[in-house]
């Protein structure tokens, strides 16, 4: 058996845990998302387009696309 050197170990265990964490952060984007969901439907999705509601749609979508890129890859 190869023995496997403690810097190793720490990067699978840090990585592992970066892992976990983004998985737990990914849960509450997506649990706050569905909480605040009607209130979104009404107040941003059915007004005008504007750059505001632009930047608010990227920055609430994009970390969701993030994590889910970072957890495939």
């Amino acid at each position: 058996m190869i023995e496997q050197s403690p810097e190793v170990l720490r990067f699978y265990h840090f990585k592992e845990l970066a892992c976990d964490a983004t998985i737990a952060a990914m849960f509450l984007i997506l649990y706050d998302t569905v909480l605040t969901m009607g209130q979104e439907i009404d107040l941003v999705w059915r007004s005008a387009w504007s750059p505001p509601k632009f930047v608010y749609i990227m920055n609430r979508y994009s970390s969701i696309l993030f994590a889910t890129s970072y957890l495939l890859g």
